[in-house]
């Protein structure tokens, strides 16, 4: 969610909060008024809230997968730089040009460029300490820590494609949260705003409440450490009591 569209969900949720708060006085339950739209309004309110927290969350959940690949990423290097290294001392301790030539990778160059081109280079490393592991136990590398490498690979193989798959379902989010936003704001305006009206006089503080509670902070100048907190946690809508 941007910063504008934040304000306007915790507006919301407030708004939401007061119209069941006082709810009681709208649909009939102790008092004589019933409003029936009104009662539609919160309704409507409340499930588009909800929609958009789950929107919401869909857009988050991208960020965690760069993460993982990110670690996986790290992990793979990490590991493919300690047996290339063990394979280059091997290589210059025996004399073995021709070795010491295949083993020529630099740390940087291990993370470097596409996720096929640096899977690739895992790959090489793992098959130039195959053919020489008899004469690498003494520099370290033994099958165990092999095959401990063989799991790296294979865990950025099975990461590097879900960032893409990600950024395409947080792209779907942002895109549908903007229309719900728009949704919101036109059922917030042009019908809980208009009904509202009709208690300014006979139901002051529900009126009252709900013109603080429809106010939305302005974001801006930037977000603060509050804003920030709330990005994380989205306040939630207040449940709506089912029938009896």
């Amino acid at each position: 969610m941007t910063k504008e569209q934040i304000a306007r969900w915790n507006a919301a949720t407030s708004t939401q909060q007061t119209l069941v708060k006082f709810e009681s006085i709208y649909d009939g339950t102790t008092a004589a008024t019933t409003l029936p739209a009104l009662v539609a309004v919160t309704e409507e309110l409340t499930e588009l809230l909800d929609g958009i927290d789950t929107q919401f969350n869909k857009q988050q959940a991208s960020s965690g997968v760069t993460l993982e690949k990110t670690a996986a990423l790290q992990a793979l290097a990490n590991a493919g730089f300690e047996i290339i290294s063990a394979v280059q001392s091997c290589a210059a301790a025996t004399g073995n040009a021709e070795l010491a030539g295949r083993a020529d990778f630099q740390r940087g160059k291990l993370k470097r460029g596409a996720d096929r081109k640096i899977l690739n280079r895992s790959e090489q490393i793992h098959e130039i300490a195959t053919a020489v592991l008899p004469s690498l136990a003494d520099f370290g590398v033994t099958q165990a820590k092999l095959n401990a490498f063989s799991k790296k690979i294979e865990a950025f193989r099975k990461a590097h494609p879900a960032p893409r798959q990600r950024v395409n379902s947080s792209s779907s989010a942002t895109k549908q949260l903007a229309e719900q936003f728009a949704e919101l704001n036109g059922l917030l305006r042009k019908r809980a705003d208009r009904l509202l009206v009709q208690f300014r006089e006979s139901a002051p503080e529900f009126y009252n409440e709900y013109q603080s509670a429809r106010t939305v902070v302005n974001p801006a100048t930037g977000a603060s450490a509050a804003e920030k907190s709330a990005i994380a946690t989205l306040p939630t809508a207040t449940t709506l009591p089912k029938a009896a």
